[in-house]
């Protein structure tokens, strides 16, 4: 969905007309925290970060005689909540993301 040529368009959202077409449903979130009634989900994220290296060290990309400011791409990952979907705010989700619709298990 936010990664495709269907970004902020409303019928690919989780609960629109094509959202199956856009995202998978992985299954409910287990059990709550009183006195809430919000189901409390976690999920393993990982995104690709950009991470300082050595200049010159294996698997640290350089450019010509470059000694310093050196960077890589890493996949860095986190467990985070499950958040609800929120349409308005569609350029915060990448691909891989999980959303929860809803409060309902």
């Amino acid at each position: 969905y936010p990664f495709t040529a269907y970004c902020n368009q409303e019928s690919f959202a989780p609960l629109g007309k094509f959202g199956d077409m856009a995202w998978k449903l992985k299954g409910a979130c287990d059990g709550t925290f009183a006195p809430s009634s919000t189901p409390m989900c976690t999920y393993e994220r990982c995104r690709s970060e950009s991470i300082s290296c050595a200049c010159g060290t294996p698997n640290c990309p350089t450019g010509d005689g470059q000694t310093s400011g050196c960077t890589k791409s890493d996949d860095i990952c986190n467990e985070v909540d499950v958040l609800p979907f929120d349409g308005s705010s569609l350029a915060n989700y990448q691909e891989g993301d999980v959303v929860r619709i809803g409060t309902q298990r």
